[in-house]
């Protein structure tokens, strides 16, 4: 059709546009790694030559008559679907290509990140493999909160830290992350931060009561609940933390959870491999 023709946009088409500027790139680079005919080289076979140069005529015609991209396009395809591969037709192609604007001298480089996020959609996810390597994140994580906050360092940064590293670990120990899984990891990092949370404050009464009492960590750790519930100041300081330390674990989750999510390709609602297939 014409530029200035109205077209019928549906999803359909969509896709049938995707899977034929596919094709064409996979016959572009059959032609570019084809070998030119000797024959052709010696004058005794022209045929290539004169398909390339009716094509290309023909092509520039269509362009300047209106516009008419429909009939321009079908000479491209009349080169690209030519039996003998040569690398004169695909020299051919990209000329006419900086018209159409489809960067086919990048071929190879868009063929081989379709077949990537082909190869993740299809990956099985490795679940318990990847949760595993989460809760080893996560109990590092207490470790590193609770150290943190005994050195009395800003502890409200682990939170944002965990969570980025939770989920590369996961995604690298799975092969690919789920919606599910991605739920189950917050799950798992917010209590992992409850816990550090309180095992931070019960070592701090520790070290507050020991210097009055004989007493151990394991004491305090009985008492630590009851002590933080009832005592007011203590209890709005844990609850402020607490927060804060969700706070910045559901950010961190939106947004590791998008970058992941984002990079499994599924935004768009493309069935399997089969729609790249032709």
């Amino acid at each position: 059709m014409n530029y200035n023709t109205k077209m019928n946009f549906t999803f359909e088409s969509l896709k049938t546009s995707r899977k034929s500027v596919i094709n064409l790139r996979k016959l572009y680079l059959e032609h570019l790694n084809g070998k030119k005919d000797k024959d052709c080289e010696n004058g005794k076979n022209d045929d290539i030559n004169m398909i390339i140069e009716e094509c290309i005529n023909e092509f520039e015609k269509s362009v300047l008559d209106n516009l008419n991209m429909a009939r321009a396009i079908s000479y491209v395809w009349k080169l690209a679907k030519y039996e003998a591969k040569d690398e004169r037709i695909a020299k051919a192609m990209l000329r006419l290509d900086e018209i159409m604007g489809i960067d086919l001298i990048n071929s190879d480089k868009y063929l081989n990140e379709i077949k990537e996020k082909e190869e993740n959609i299809n990956k099985k996810e490795n679940f318990i493999l990847g949760i595993l390597g989460v809760i080893g994140v996560a109990l590092l994580g207490i470790l590193a909160y609770v150290l943190a906050g005994i050195a009395g360092y800003y502890v409200w940064a682990i939170p944002a830290f965990l969570t980025a590293t939770a989920f590369s670990g996961y995604k690298h120990l799975a092969g690919k992350i789920s919606v599910i899984s991605a739920f189950i990891i917050f799950i798992l990092l917010a209590i992992s931060l409850f816990i550090a949370t309180f095992l931070e404050y019960t070592w701090r009464l520790y070290s507050l009561y020991k210097e009055e009492y004989i007493v151990t960590f394991m004491e305090v750790l009985k008492e630590a609940p009851q002590i933080i519930l009832e005592i007011p100041d203590i209890k709005s300081a844990f609850t402020r933390d607490l927060l804060v330390n969700g706070g910045i674990l559901i950010l961190g989750f939106i947004i590791a959870f998008i970058s992941a999510y984002k990079s499994e390709d599924r935004f768009a609602k493309i069935k399997k491999i089969d729609d790249n297939k032709m």
